[in-house]
């Protein structure tokens, strides 16, 4: 995303120009340029912290829901009065509104004036912007000054165009260096993430550098919501959301019931944690991410964003989404911020290339699957559960997968066609420009998930001290 503060035509667009030049390739870039929209002053009111954006009814919010939903930001400006012009810093003020949900951006600025470059005015400029990039813990990749004081000056200048050009391609093929994988069982393992998350931030050394905890996903026992496994997990909603608030990690409700009708959603227990995992997003700490579901079922979507807007939803692995075109068709969809298609999607290399970065960064691959790859049962098993979820009687459904009785050893799901291990992650899947990776587990007991918590995150010398934390510090039953 670029944000042009110049009304006019001239050296700033030009180095906007060869800025994209650089970087457009794979790469979706929409310029907004705020002198054509109608955005009001800010007016300090802070009725924001009470509403969920600005109230002002004008072109304010689109604007910041665009750089909210941004994976990089070019701020791009001439210089007026030794500053940013007016139509810049009022798209910036206006983000007050939504500050926290702008945090750890990548960022980079261009700033175009009409004296040479030791003048003040260019120091001011870059010393506003460190200090916005201090206080949202933004990536600044890059601050870039120029001078030109002829109309077309900048134009003429090719190391100038060039160096623009190579600030492009820096800042957008820094993006992808890191998985983010979203681990399973947030009430089930809550013990074991109470151990793991304190281990995981203070000895970061113990841990592959390349990837961090991008949600952990869950319901607790009798959600007539749950869907995909049954939930298990006794323990309270608020010591939950307190543990993912304290390490600043995203909880995600799994609410992917497939079979859910008008009537069951009333139900108190799934809307109070709907409620209460939004709410406590408006009152987050700096370092705390915003919530989420992983949902099935259209009719509880649109509940969803009627009555929690603060939260953000997941299109669920139980949709079964083994066509590609229906993956594609489920990842343009607005509603979703990422989409887990089937594990048998997992290789299709070809098709997965042809999408935009943007496309990209909303896929998020199951990376463990232990089921049958030639299973054609996969839907009727996840309503199987979906009814069981829901107390309806009906008939067990039996699974024909070869060796079922076996349950589920790692090392036989690592055997699958489209199991997805570490080192794929590191020399296809990233440099592929995907970055995030789930790992199933719910139900399968915290043993066998520390065991993938080793596999997928710790470096080898250090799985040893890992599992000695772990099993020797502390009274947690593994088992």
């Amino acid at each position: 995303m670029i944000i042009n503060g110049s009304a006019r035509k001239g050296n700033t667009l030009t180095a906007i120009n060869a800025f994209i030049k650089g970087a457009a390739e794979k790469n979706e870039i929409e310029v907004i340029a705020p002198d054509k929209l109608h955005i009001s002053p800010c007016k300090g009111c802070g009725a924001c912290q009470c509403h969920k954006g600005c109230v002002d009814q004008d072109d304010t919010n689109p604007t910041i829901d665009k750089l909210v939903e941004a994976d990089m930001i070019l701020f791009a400006t001439p210089v007026y009065w030794w500053g940013m012009t007016a139509q810049l810093k009022q798209v910036i003020d206006k983000c007050y509104c939504r500050g926290l949900q702008l945090k750890e951006k990548k960022i980079g600025v261009i700033v175009v004036g009409g004296s040479p470059l030791d003048n003040i005015q260019y120091e001011l400029i870059c010393k506003q912007f460190d200090c916005m990039a201090s206080y949202l813990s933004w990536n600044m990749l890059f601050q870039k000054c120029y001078y030109a004081n002829a109309r077309d000056e900048l134009a003429k200048r090719c190391r100038c165009n060039s160096e623009a050009g190579e600030s492009g391609k820096k800042m957008y093929n820094t993006k992808k260096s890191i998985a983010y994988y979203h681990l399973p069982g947030l009430f089930e393992f809550y013990e074991l993430y109470r151990e793991f998350l304190p281990l995981f931030r203070k000895h970061r050394e113990y841990f592959y550098d390349w990837c961090e905890i991008g949600s952990i996903y869950g319901a607790p026992a009798d959600c007539i919501w749950g869907g995909g496994r049954a939930g298990f997990g006794e323990q309270e909603p608020e010591e939950v959301l307190e543990l993912m608030q304290e390490y600043g990690i995203s909880a995600r409700l799994t609410f992917s019931n497939s079979l859910l009708r008008e009537e069951h959603l009333a139900d108190k227990k799934c809307n109070e944690l709907c409620a209460l995992f939004e709410k406590n997003v408006e009152n987050k700490e700096d370092k705390v991410k915003k919530n989420g579901v992983i949902v099935h079922s259209d009719l509880l979507l649109e509940y969803l964003k009627k009555n929690y807007p603060g939260l953000y939803f997941v299109s669920s692995t139980t949709k079964v989404l083994t066509d590609f075109e229906q993956f594609l068709n489920e990842v343009n969809r607005k509603d979703f911020q990422y989409v887990v298609p089937d594990f048998r999607l997992n290789k299709s290399f070809d098709k997965l290339n042809t999408l935009s970065q943007t496309q990209k960064d909303k896929v998020e691959f199951l990376c463990n699957e232990c089921c049958w790859v030639g299973c054609k049962d996969r839907k009727r098993c996840y309503e199987a559960v979906s009814r069981k979820n829901l107390e309806e009687n009906s008939l067990e459904h039996h699974c024909t997968a070869p060796d079922i009785n076996h349950g589920y050893p790692f090392s036989k799901a690592m055997t699958n066609p489209g199991f997805i291990g570490i080192d794929a992650i590191q020399n296809i899947y990233l440099p592929m420009g995907f970055s995030n990776f789930k790992i199933e587990g719910r139900s399968l007991g915290s043993a066998l998930i520390l065991e993938f918590l080793l596999y997928y995150m710790t470096k080898p010398e250090y799985q040893l001290h890992v599992r000695e934390e772990i099993y020797l510090d502390n009274m947690l039953d593994l088992f």
